[in-house]
């Protein structure tokens, strides 16, 4: 009885994360064909446990600088390959939809 609901939980955890990953890179998509350029400064990287195609999916708290000195903190999602430590700190250029900041496109 145990094993069945171990085993029930373990393959709607792995559902649940495909169907995350499909919707991230749907979004990607979207981004890279009508997104806009932005420069901002990462805050903090914290890597998920969702990765596709050798890129995983990390979550991003990003500090935008506006117009007139205004700040705004933004907690987005990025997939990435390698690992995330080294963004700390760094400014990079991202691609993003207007008006939506849930999901973000490193730029090299």
């Amino acid at each position: 009885m145990q094993v069945t609901i171990i085993r029930k939980w373990k393959l709607w955890r792995h559902r649940r994360r495909r169907r995350m990953a499909t919707k991230q890179m749907q979004k990607r998509q979207a981004i890279l064909q009508h997104g806009m350029q932005l420069y901002v400064q990462v805050l903090e990287a914290c890597p998920t446990r969702i990765s596709i195609a050798q890129m995983q999916l990390v979550r991003l708290q990003l500090h935008i600088r506006l117009l007139n000195n205004t700040n705004l903190r933004a907690i987005s999602y990025t997939f990435i390959t390698g690992h995330c430590a080294h963004l700390k700190g760094q400014y990079l250029r991202i691609r993003f939809l207007p008006g939506d900041l849930s999901h973000v496109v490193l730029i090299v």
